[in-house]
């Protein structure tokens, strides 16, 4: 798992429409941790009221939109990480902006 892997959530496996089916790797790679993993929760467009654009941007994945919900930042067990599904490369420059904001470095 790399800085901004979208990988699968194991608890949402078999639910279609669960909220939450990715989780967004945010830790650096240079980081030496290897049980945990800093992520960010991608929760489809549908079940976000009113996102913060500035610190909650849209990405898609596959052929569907997800808002970064930032303010969710949490670290997980590599355990309770799911496979590397895609990338959110293209989408660096917002979700880093999302993250100093949140933390007041913006």
């Amino acid at each position: 798992m790399r800085f901004l892997d979208v990988c699968l959530n194991p608890a949402a496996q078999g639910k279609k429409n669960h909220p939450i089916p990715y989780f967004l790797i945010v830790q650096g790679d240079y980081v030496g941790i290897d049980r945990t993993r800093v992520v960010v929760p991608l929760i489809r467009s549908s079940e976000v009221e009113t996102p913060i654009p500035k610190i909650m941007p849209s990405i898609t994945v596959g052929n569907e939109d997800f808002v970064v919900v930032t303010p969710q930042i949490v670290a997980l067990p590599v355990a309770k990480i799911g496979v590397v599904i895609a990338s959110a490369l293209h989408a660096q420059s917002d979700i880093r902006r999302a993250i100093d904001v949140l933390t007041g470095d913006f």
